[in-house]
């Protein structure tokens, strides 16, 4: 794929967003802290992954808000509309809920594994994100 069908891709796939939440590869961070004061795994794992994203020259959003009201997806990578859901303790029925609502392929990611940034890596690997 050369460079402006790229391009056409991501624009396309931005357009299923609310344009407040269209910020590319800009890293969304809420300081939620544990009752130790330590950031979240969740956090930390959304970071981890976001960088490897951006490194293998992907681009992505983080917490972008559906148009159509179907949620907001931890990560979304514009080059292969893919949703990333981070999970620390979801159910089933909501990971579930999710994957018929987003109108786009979901990952999900344990944020305890994804924490790690060489288990990050090769999660998107195996995924085939990068």
């Amino acid at each position: 794929m050369n460079k402006l069908e790229l391009m056409k891709i991501r624009n396309e796939n931005k357009q299923k967003f609310e344009h407040s939440s269209v910020h590319t590869n800009l890293i969304k961070i809420y300081p939620k802290t544990t009752k130790h004061g330590t950031i979240s795994a969740h956090e930390i794992a959304k970071f981890n992954l976001c960088f490897f994203i951006q490194a293998s020259g992907k681009e992505y959003l983080t917490e972008p808000k559906f148009k159509n009201g179907a949620g907001r997806p931890d990560i979304y990578i514009l080059d292969n509309n893919t949703a990333i859901e981070i999970v620390d303790t979801e159910s089933e029925e909501s990971i579930e809920e999710k994957r018929k609502k987003y109108p786009c392929d979901i990952i999900i990611i344990k944020s305890e594994r994804a924490r790690y940034t060489t288990i990050a890596q090769l999660l998107l690997k195996k995924y085939g994100v990068i």
